[in-house]
């Protein structure tokens, strides 16, 4: 005989637990649980939020477990103000080994975490609750934790959608039809070893660090504005990867199998692989700037076929060069690598070389492009003896200003 369903509804003004033996518990109405309250829900409970509102001022512990997960079906969670997940004492709000079934999630200034989860039609929003000024003072500090679930998009536009400084990684997310955006950053997220796959619409918007992902399927695998985008393998795109007037660096990716590889107004692209990209590797789309593409792998060492796939000042006169040279003369093997099943048939070959032995791919980490004297050179297209006539040059200024100030200070 079938269990008779627990009806729920109201505020909770005390620690509640919702047990397997009462499952499945229905609501009725809206359920708000209040500030400095818990509500647990045990492994195995399955709840039917029945379209409504579950509401978590408190805490919410929904921890399944790996034989006996959590249900959540059909409704809306929103966390405001949530206790934070504390990962040394284990204790806060957590959503993990659980399934959930046309779930929005929606995280309101709260750092929670989202594990190990499976989410089907299902939609995730973080941002911070009041003005923009809020949002600029919180940022760095608040962090919702979004992990190793699988993700299958439902009705709305994006899967993730995330305003905090999420950490964001090792998902698998399927976007359907419905989704123009796997995961929508902004600029101020990170983004970590997703997996993501599409069928048009963005692969993942903005981001910090967006490192480790592979993506494909999209009509614009990754668009950046102001990025580290590193060790990503980015393939079957229309556009593999977007860069918008602010600049990334873009390295050691793996950038194969699209229409373009790359769509860039301004960038540092360096000891990337571009491979069988069918019309261009990269495309020049403004003429504020010329593009640093050195210490690339272009899947041939022929210049002239280097050149046929890139699309800049030399195909149209209003747009910037992209400056190629150096370039490897194999393929970066520490780039993302290519022994992901999803990943297209790269050529085979030795440990990327390139021209100059001062400079090799073991002295390009993902870092900022400070990290090595002859890297800045390469980023920021200066050789040592510019930088140095630069900096000798301000410092003749400074000491002229230091000086004229003195004499205008002894004269009175």
């Amino acid at each position: 005989m079938a269990q008779a369903s627990t009806e729920v509804v109201g505020i909770i003004n005390a620690d509640t637990t919702w047990t397997k033996e009462n499952s499945p518990y229905t609501l009725t109405g809206p359920i708000f649980v209040n500030n400095d309250i818990t509500l647990t829900i045990e492994p195995g409970v399955v709840v039917n939020l029945n379209g409504y509102l579950l509401q978590v001022n408190g805490t919410l512990v929904a921890r399944g477990s790996s034989i006996d997960s959590i249900q959540l079906n059909e409704g809306r969670i929103t966390f405001l103000y949530s206790t934070a997940w504390n990962e040394q004492d284990n204790s806060g709000t957590i959503i993990e080994n659980t399934i959930l079934n046309s779930v929005h999630m929606d995280i309101r200034s709260s750092s929670i975490k989202i594990n190990n989860n499976m989410i089907n039609g299902g939609f995730i929003q973080s941002h911070i609750e009041g003005s923009d000024t809020d949002l600029y003072l919180a940022h760095e500090t608040l962090t919702a934790i979004i992990s190793n679930n699988h993700i299958i998009g439902g009705s709305h536009s994006s899967v993730i959608e995330a305003l905090n400084t999420d950490v964001i990684f090792n998902n698998t997310i399927i976007c359907t039809q419905n989704q123009r955006r796997g995961i929508n950053a902004q600029y101020y997220s990170s983004v970590i070893s997703n997996t993501i796959t599409g069928l048009r619409g963005y692969g993942i918007i903005g981001g910090k660090n967006v490192s480790g992902n592979v993506v494909s399927g999209f009509e614009v695998g990754i668009e950046a504005g102001y990025a580290m985008v590193a060790n990503n393998l980015v393939f079957n795109n229309t556009y593999g990867i977007e860069i918008g007037g602010l600049g990334s660096i873009v390295q050691n990716n793996t950038i194969a199998n699209n229409t373009i590889g790359v769509y860039s107004a301004q960038g540092y692209f360096n000891y990337n692989n571009f491979e069988n990209n069918s019309k261009y590797n990269i495309y020049a789309s403004s003429s504020k700037s010329d593009v640093n593409a050195t210490y690339n792998w272009w899947g041939t060492t022929d210049t002239v076929l280097i050149d046929q796939k890139i699309y800049d000042n030399n195909d149209d006169f209003r747009l910037g060069k992209v400056d190629y040279m150096p370039f490897l003369t194999a393929v970066n093997t520490q780039a993302a690598p290519d022994s992901n099943p999803l990943t297209p048939t790269l050529g085979a070959s030795p440990s990327p070389t390139s021209p100059s032995p001062s400079t090799s791919p073991s002295q390009c980490p993902i870092t900022t492009p400070q990290a090595s004297s002859t890297q800045t050179g390469v980023l920021f297209g200066l050789d040592w003896m510019k930088t140095a006539i630069i900096i000798l040059s301000l410092m003749v200024i400074l000491l002229v200003v230091v000086t004229m100030f003195l004499r205008k200070r002894k004269a009175k």
